[in-house]
């Protein structure tokens, strides 16, 4: 740690006393190795592997100095908030791995979050957009039952007109005599909703 404090010493000294090319700004890549981090600088394509005087993390924006012929990342002066795991949630369309270049991101679509538990572990997923009620899943409730009645009676021996319990001279069961109801659609199932961009960072 000795050699890499004078180093840092020497970089805030020569900061102010050497002209401008000799420190640049670059995007961190990816995870330090071995006490080196591959960093991409400004201007440049190329990640360069140099050395670092704190651990920074991939899509860090760091300061980095030329120390005669090596390059080390003196400064981290922003990056990636979001770490492994993370979601982030906005309606700009433009990409986190563009907004922090190194990092990787998955979009979360047609997905609403939900506060895990044992219930609903981590990772977990399920619910549907519309759902179609099985027989079970129905309210309980009654239909319209159809008799035949004589002429004399409100309708011919085919008319199917509602059963009246005070007529004694029902004659018999109409083909169909349960009245059917309902057209057996899927209902929507979600609630009131605001959409936006999610994505999870995965790397």
């Amino acid at each position: 740690m000795g050699l890499v404090n004078d180093l840092i010493n020497k970089s805030i000294v020569a900061q102010a006393e050497t002209p401008r090319d000799s420190w640049s700004f670059g995007t961190v890549m990816a995870a330090p190795t071995a006490g080196k981090v591959a960093v991409t600088i400004d201007g440049d394509t190329t990640a360069t592997s140099m050395v670092y005087a704190s651990a920074p993390a991939v899509g860090d924006r760091v300061v980095v100095m030329l120390l005669g012929t090596t390059r080390m990342v003196i400064a981290v002066v922003g990056g990636c908030p979001y770490a492994v795991g993370d979601w982030l949630t906005t309606e700009s369309a433009v990409l986190p791995s563009v907004r922090w270049p190194g990092t990787t991101w998955v979009a979360i679509t047609d997905r609403m979050p939900m506060g895990a538990s044992s219930t609903y572990p981590v990772g977990s997923v399920g619910g549907e957009a519309e759902h179609k009620l099985t027989g079970d899943e129905m309210p309980s409730h009654t239909h319209s039952l159809r008799w035949n009645q004589p002429d004399g009676n409100g309708g011919g021996a085919a008319a199917g007109i509602p059963y009246n319990y005070t007529n004694t001279n029902v004659i018999g069961y109409d083909s169909n005599p349960v009245l059917s109801s309902g057209g057996g659609a899927a209902h929507n199932n979600l609630p009131p909703y605001q959409a936006a961009y999610i994505w999870k960072r995965t790397a």
